[in-house]
């Protein structure tokens, strides 16, 4: 997922327009705006401001990790309907093996994607 995208669902969870999250950070709404559009990035500044105010790591925003730590987002709850999977049947263990695994899935396909 692109730091854009990142910064729209972000955004979104917490029910804010893009006028009203550029106020509460101090940024122009038009440059947020091309932010999550992908046309402009953050300086480091920003990205740091960006990160604190949502709680989460500048990694998580440059996609570099897929953990948003301390998000609004709970991978729990969204495991639970993973791709439409109806993921009852599984025990806890098998569902902890289940997320390990595609941890190490995503991880990989994203060292490759960064390394061709």
């Amino acid at each position: 997922m692109s730091y854009g995208k990142r910064l729209a669902r972000l955004r979104r969870t917490r029910d804010l327009s893009q006028e009203e999250f550029a106020r509460r950070v101090g940024i122009n709404r038009s440059t947020y705006a091309r932010y999550e559009t992908g046309k402009t990035q953050p300086d480091f500044d920003t990205l740091d401001k960006i990160a604190a105010f949502y709680d989460v790591s500048v990694d998580y925003l440059l996609g570099r990790s897929i953990k948003p730590e301390h998000s609004l987002i709970d991978p729990d709850e969204d495991f639970e309907g993973f791709f439409g999977f109806d993921l009852d049947s599984l025990s806890e263990k098998e569902k902890e093996e289940l997320k390990d695994q595609l941890k190490k899935e995503v991880e990989f396909f994203l060292w490759q994607k960064r390394n061709k």
